[in-house]
């Protein structure tokens, strides 16, 4: 599969996964926040064809952004202001597909 953008912006962060990784202790970046960075990526980088919200029963608003390619994301932006980007639990979310 080709290389993305997104690919290609955080290409060797694989080197980041372990701890003390800069010599100072420091902790290390998790494949969870490197999917998370890579979601916001694709968001500023490749806007979706699609952005679909909805009102959520505790106060909430939730979207769901799909692209052309297929790859879609979830964004919830909670009752206390609070957002959460994340993948869908089912089909093809971003990390089957491109970033």
């Amino acid at each position: 599969m080709p290389k993305t953008a997104v690919d290609m912006m955080f290409n060797g962060y694989e080197f980041y996964h372990t701890k003390n990784w800069d010599g100072r202790d420091s902790a290390a970046i998790t494949p969870d926040v490197l999917d998370k960075a890579k979601l916001i990526a694709k968001i500023l980088l490749d806007p979706p064809s699609e952005l679909n919200p909805a009102p959520g029963g505790d106060g909430s608003i939730c979207f769901e952004l799909e692209w052309k390619d297929g790859s879609e994301i979830w964004l919830d932006v909670e009752a206390d202001g609070k957002i959460h980007i994340y993948p869908p639990k089912r089909g093809k979310g971003i990390n089957e597909n491109s970033a």
